[in-house]
Parts: structure tokens; sequence; C-alpha cells
């Protein structure tokens, strides 16, 4: 809610659902120069001249490649807008090192679907995984939008996705670019300072001033 206030007049918003995450859609374990690929065939119908370009986590990263290839390209998006993630994730520290791989599972949905939902993730952590599962399909029923999509298949290949990202996402490294655009940061305000502090590495990334933007909430 709150970043949807800071986006109000942004225009309209277009997202690109990953590749296996439909119904009906066999699971697909993309690299990530693949994604960023899948991104931009998918994006090609609406991404160019005026249009911001934005992505959360590992896909603000993709959100930075798909400008430089408009730019390349001669067209100029009005901006790059990064939804949480320092330029390299390869920097934080890893906090969940010494999860066992149940825990890790739990983790990760109590971090990506339990976000969405507004779900206290200090009420699935101890949980397994199936039944951390089923709160989340419980609280999923409450918001009309994500029932019509969140089912336990569905949480079940996010969950595969979200791990195979994870084993590639510390590696990726972007390319030492300036780009000639607005770049807006939006940063959540519960990150760990060594971990906030990592935020401003964006102006390296930027011919003019980045705008960063505090918000309440976490990743």
């Amino acid at each position: 809610i709150e970043l949807a206030r800071h986006l109000r007049g942004f225009g309209e918003i277009h997202g690109v659902e990953a590749p296996g995450l439909g119904a009906g859609e066999s699971p697909v374990y993309p690299s990530f120069d693949e994604m960023v690929q899948f991104c931009s065939d998918s994006a090609a119908g609406v991404a160019g001249d005026g249009v911001y370009i934005g992505g959360h986590s590992l896909g603000g990263h993709i959100a930075f490649y798909l400008a430089t290839m408009l730019l390349d390209r001669g067209i100029r998006p009005k901006g790059l807008i990064i939804l949480d993630t320092p330029p390299r994730l390869g920097d934080i520290p890893v906090a969940d090192a010494d999860l066992t791989e149940e825990e890790t599972r739990v983790f990760i949905l109590a971090m990506g679907i339990g976000g969405m939902l507004d779900q206290d993730r200090d009420l699935l952590k101890d949980l397994p995984y199936e039944e951390a599962k089923k709160v989340l399909l419980d609280r999923a029923k409450n918001d009309p939008r994500v029932s019509a999509f969140l089912s336990e298949d569905y949480l079940d290949r996010f969950l595969r996705l979200q791990m195979h990202q994870l084993m590639y996402s510390r590696d990726v490294v972007l390319p030492r670019r300036k780009l000639d655009i607005p770049v807006y940061v939006f940063r959540t305000k519960n990150h760990a300072p060594e971990v906030a502090g990592l935020f401003s590495d964006w102006e390296n990334y930027s011919v003019g001033e980045v705008t960063f933007v505090d918000i309440p909430g976490d990743h």
C-alpha cells in the first residue's frame, strides 16, 4: 500500500509472470540470461519510449538489463524503478546459511507469498512446509484476486523456481554502465544496516542523481 502511494500517477502497470507459473504450464528453470530475454520478449508490446521499467528483488536486475537493451535500440524509457534490491546480491550477508532444507522452503514461501498476503512470518517459520502452505492457502481465501491463482500446485512450482533462482542470483553482476535516465530505488526499512548501505551503490549506475525512497515493510 505504501509503495502504491509513491507510484500514484505513474500510469498503467504491466507485469510479466515467470515462465512455468501459469495454470497448466510445465515447470521451467531458465538461466538469468534466459529470464532477461523472456521478459524482453513478453514486454515487447508495451515497453517503449516514455515507459518506466521496473522490477523487484532479482527482477530489479532484469529491469536494469531491459533498460540497457531499450537504450541500445534508441528507445528511451521514462525511468528505471528498482524495488528493494542492491546492485550486487552477492554482497548481502547470507542470513539463512544454517537453515535446514525444510526451513529454507518455509522461509522462501514466507518471504514471497507470505509477504504478498501480509502474513506474519514468525507464525510460519516453525511450521513444517506442508502446514505452512495450508496457512497461506487459507489466508488467500480472504483476497479473491490472490485465491484466483494461488493453489497448492502453484506454491510448489513457485518454491522450485525460487530455489533455482537463489542458486545463481548471488553471481549476477551488472555491467558498470551509467544510465542516462532517471533511476528510482525503493528500499524497505526492515533491512539490517549492513544491507541497507548496499543500496547507495546504485549511484554508480546512473548519470544523474538517484532518487532513494524508504518505505515501511519487509522485502
